[in-house]
């Protein structure tokens, strides 16, 4: 994708100077980040760990209002210490999206505790006009010896 936009303004530079023009076009430098995810994310996976209500959160995606939520969040509530975390990294991030269906945002974290480790991961969603995310999925996986794996939501990867 790189590629293809350097190879356009290339393109773009070339014929302005074949024309004539006396300074080349200047582009905007832009920067896409996501920051409003990442605090949507930690803050939601920080509410599933701490047992409040998040089928009523207004971060959450109808995939929390379903029938079978409330065992799947015990069951991801298990897998997660009673103690809070020494230590949460963000270890991973994957962003999708297409012009008609908005973005899916992808974070994982891994959450240390003197014993083990917790991998989260959130799946969020914003649509293409909206400015706030949606989180539509939640995973835990513990590692170690007493490893296991629950899931709330949609938490496919996303198709690209």
């Amino acid at each position: 994708m790189r590629h293809g936009l350097a190879a356009a303004m290339a393109g773009v530079l070339a014929l302005g100077l074949l024309a004539g023009c006396a300074e080349a076009p200047k582009y905007a430098a832009t920067q896409i980040t996501f920051p409003s995810a990442d605090e949507t994310a930690r803050a939601f996976l920080a509410a599933v760990a701490s047992g409040e209500d998040v089928a009523s959160d207004p971060r959450a995606g109808p995939q929390f209002a379903a029938g079978a939520t409330p065992a799947r969040l015990r069951a991801v509530r298990a897998l997660i210490p009673k103690a809070a975390p020494t230590r949460v990294d963000a270890v991973g991030w994957r962003m999708s999206g297409r012009s008609d269906d908005g973005l899916i945002a992808e974070l994982s974290y891994a959450w240390s505790y003197p014993h083990q480790k917790l991998l989260m991961r959130a799946v969020l969603h914003r649509e293409h006009d909206a400015e706030r995310w949606v989180v539509t999925g939640v995973e835990a996986r513990r590692t170690g010896k007493t490893r296991g794996l629950a899931s709330i939501g949609d938490t496919a990867a996303p198709k690209t």
